[in-house]
């Protein structure tokens, strides 16, 4: 299965998703910005279809290159992300506040 990342963002706040059928969901991660150059990532969900598939960790890359792109800290307050990323310092390094 082809995971395909998807990006809505509205004001401060935004969601990385993976859509399922229709308007469902099937994996996210959501963040604010705050201040200048902060993304803060909240919360990070894949359903049990995606689960073990690398799903969460293709989310937390794609809010990384995100980051990047806009020239952002990124601060992981959910736990999952906050794992994954310091875990892997020297691929996330440049982007963690």
């Amino acid at each position: 299965m082809e995971i395909e990342i998807q990006h809505e963002q509205k004001s401060n706040a935004g969601e990385l998703f993976i859509a399922g059928q229709g308007e469902e969901r099937v994996g996210k991660l959501d963040y604010i910005l705050f201040g200048s150059g902060r993304l803060v990532i909240q919360h990070t969900e894949v359903g049990k279809e995606l689960q073990g598939k690398g799903a969460a960790s293709k989310l937390v890359d794609a809010a990384a290159e995100h980051a990047r792109k806009k020239g952002m800290k990124i601060v992981p307050l959910c736990p999952f992300a906050k794992k994954y990323m310091t875990t892997n310092r020297d691929k996330f390094g440049d982007v963690l506040a």
